[in-house]
């Protein structure tokens, strides 16, 4: 009987085929969780979207340069959807992108 490669199995295996050493995933911070109350849940879903796309990226590519001795958790990037701006992180020693953080920007609209 032909075995296949057994890479449908093992995304693993998959993986260092591809080149991907390791896969990002993403998290939100507790206290992040109670501010997303107020962000409307298509507004919320694009965001998720754009965190996932960038621990797609950072998995592929590896995690963002950083300049000789910096602190990698120390970099925050942000984000925007509509009037609200997420905070991130990107943690390449735990392969994660964390929201640690999300508000409303004030006097922003979705058409500026």
């Amino acid at each position: 009987m032909a075995r296949g490669t057994g890479m449908a199995n093992d995304p693993r295996r998959a993986m260092r085929r591809l080149g991907i050493k390791r896969s990002f995933r993403v998290e939100i911070a507790p206290a992040v969780w109670r501010d997303l109350g107020q962000v409307p849940s298509d507004a919320f879903k694009r965001m998720q979207a754009e965190l996932e796309n960038i621990a797609e990226l950072s998995s592929v590519c590896g995690a963002p340069e950083l300049p000789t001795g910096e602190n990698p958790r120390g970099t925050l990037h942000r984000l925007q959807v509509d009037a609200f701006e997420g905070i991130y992180e990107v943690d390449p020693e735990r392969a994660v992108v964390r929201l640690v953080s999300v508000h409303r920007n004030r006097g922003r609209t979705s058409s500026q």
